[in-house]
């Protein structure tokens, strides 16, 4: 039985807005569940106003705590968490969770902030697949890391001390270690996080995950 959309859409960007500029995600009501995905799954895409400019990886470098290069390791599963109530358009009520993605990272590389590299480190992504299993839900211009993949990664640091992957071009995926260095696209992302550009100015915490000096 298909979902009021507006009601769902509702519901997806309010949990949207609980993640954005490094708020820390509510723990209750959580779910963990394998991330399996479905054979076919749709994909619902997460639209929403932001406090930055998604298409500028300056400001992306300046509202997050975190950018750096990692290799996924393991997909440990997802998370459901804030579960609200919502209403079908026939009238049924249901619960609706907002998905948490988990994976472990082998950091390569510190672009922003001081990462620990001689460890593995837990990171959640903001999306995954629906706690039904009938969908994907991400960001636009958003996709789920793969195990054995490097990507560039943008993180806040939450108030527990973990490392919350939440908004579009969140993970960009980059080519092998060797290739990294040479190419045009890995460059250009490079000197946009060195002139990072701050647009808000928010409260701020420190992973769990940092290297001690």
């Amino acid at each position: 039985m298909a979902l009021n959309k507006s009601k769902y859409m509702f519901f997806l960007i309010t949990m949207l807005l609980l993640s954005l500029c490094g708020c820390a995600i509510g723990q209750n009501d959580i779910t963990r569940l394998e991330n399996i995905p479905p054979v076919e799954p749709s994909v619902q895409r997460i639209r929403a106003s932001f406090a930055y400019d998604p298409s500028s990886l300056q400001q992306e470098a300046g509202i997050c705590d975190y950018v750096f290069v990692a290799t996924v390791v393991e997909d440990d599963g997802v998370e459901y968490r804030n579960t609200v109530v919502t209403e079908d358009e026939n009238g049924e009520v249901k619960e609706i969770a907002s998905p948490y993605s988990n994976y472990v990272l082998q950091v390569l590389e510190n672009w922003k902030g001081q990462l620990i590299t001689d460890e593995e480190i837990p990171v959640v992504k903001h999306g995954g697949i629906s706690q039904d299993g009938s969908m994907l839900i991400l960001f636009e211009d958003d996709q789920l890391p793969e195990v054995n993949k490097t990507y560039l990664f943008f993180g806040y640091a939450q108030k527990n001390g973990d490392i919350l992957i939440s908004g579009p071009n969140f993970n960009l995926e980059l080519v092998d270690s060797q290739a990294r260095n040479s190419s045009g696209l890995y460059a250009q992302y490079k000197e946009a996080v060195d002139n990072e550009i701050v647009p808000v100015e928010r409260e701020r915490y420190k992973s769990n995950y940092e290297q001690v000096d």
